[in-house]
């Protein structure tokens, strides 16, 4: 099975390819369950963001059913250099495609915009079957051109399969009802690796993007104001300088009017962010409710943080609420910060087994989807 999709290992992560590090996760997680059902080749179309340097394309064995397949790059910093890059990476994979792909070969694609284009033209061409999986719809977020919105609605229904995070997002985008299934995201549970801190504190744990279109972390930091000081509330994330910036100022803000401490954590990947989560005992998902992708995307961290045996408190959305995990969920509605305050001081605690068992089921029965997914018959 090829997927397309941008990925990378740790191995080689001194290159700084072009990928997102929570969609990266997502791919993994999918290459291993496809993997339980055949072979897969990730062609990660990624580009180097360093400012220098040449990094050759190379062939790399992940284990022994996924190999990953990447293109040479170049580091550039001017703006001409950026856009000859990209470009370079999108000739590459068309090349690839129209040189490994067989007509009528079952492709999956993780959707994004940056490779639209290419998987077009190769459907056209060569007749690929496309099992495209959409975990979002990318002109509900960012802000993007009416042409390049439109661009988007063709490009999703050119499929001929699809996976989606929710229902509600297969109901907007699969109007001609092809086969499809719900991965709502990584549903393996964590192995236990770090104890709960022991400091007579409740740790709670925004752990995101601080991205100030999404708000979630100001949300989180705001909230702390309404807590006592049993109460210590982590962020973790990543975001530009200016949104760091505007997270330790308003961290700086409230901390003078609350009573509960209040840090940010910087940003931690792998085993070591696996090992802060399980110190916790609350995750926060408090992103803007009022954003359009709330309609459709479902938010990754809550799966993270179930995944490490944490409770986690969301905003009232019914892609969380309608999802296979939404009655582990503690809701708030509106995004006043004593309404989330509220929802985490009378949260009940969860049992940590229930919750891996949860998450076991759901793992195991993706398997069993994935493998009715890709062996539908395409007799239309």
């Amino acid at each position: 099975m090829k997927y397309i999709a941008f990925y990378d290992t740790e191995e080689y992560a001194n290159e700084k390819r072009s990928i997102d590090l929570s969609s990266a996760n997502i791919v993994e997680y999918m290459a291993e369950k496809i993997s339980s059902v055949e072979s897969v080749d990730i062609i990660s179309p990624s580009r180097s963001l360093n400012p220098k340097g040449i990094y050759k394309g190379r062939k790399i064995k992940v284990n022994e059913k996924i190999r990953l397949i990447q293109p040479p790059t170049i580091g550039v910093k001017t703006r001409i250099g950026k856009i000859f890059s990209v470009l370079f990476t999108r000739v590459w994979l068309l090349i690839y495609l129209l040189l490994k792909t067989r007509r009528y070969e079952q492709v999956l694609i993780y959707h994004s915009l940056s490779t639209m284009s290419v998987i077009k033209l190769v459907h056209k061409l060569k007749k690929i079957k496309i099992v495209l999986e959409v975990r979002e719809i990318y002109s509900d977020i960012k802000n993007v051109s009416k042409r390049t919105k439109k661009k988007e609605q063709c490009f999703l229904q050119i499929a001929d399969k699809y996976i989606f995070p929710t229902e509600l997002l297969n109901q907007k985008i699969n109007k001609k009802m092809a086969p499809y299934i719900i991965a709502t995201g990584i549903y393996k549970s964590e192995e236990q690796v770090a104890e709960k801190w022991d400091d007579e504190k409740i740790h709670v744990v925004y752990a995101g993007t601080c991205s100030q279109q999404k708000g979630g972390a100001i949300a989180s930091i705001k909230m702390a104001e309404y807590l006592d000081k049993r109460y210590h509330v982590h962020i973790l994330g990543k975001g530009t300088d200016d949104e760091i910036f505007s997270v330790k100022k308003e961290i700086e803000r409230v901390s003078e009017v609350s009573n509960a401490l209040i840090t940010y954590d910087g940003v931690l990947r792998g085993k070591e962010f696996n090992q802060f989560l399980q110190k916790c005992h609350i995750g926060l998902s408090t992103q803007k409710p009022e954003g359009i992708y709330n309609n459709t995307s479902f938010p990754s961290k809550i799966l993270t943080y179930l995944s490490n045996g944490l409770d986690v408190v969301s905003v009232h959305i019914l892609a969380v609420e309608q999802s296979a995990v939404g009655g582990f969920v503690f809701y708030y509605d509106g995004q006043k910060p004593e309404n989330i305050a509220e929802c985490v001081k009378k949260i009940e605690p969860l049992k940590t087994k229930s919750k891996k068992e949860l998450l076991d089921n759901l793992d195991m029965n993706l398997v069993n989807d994935i493998k009715k997914l890709f062996l539908v018959i395409d007799s239309c």
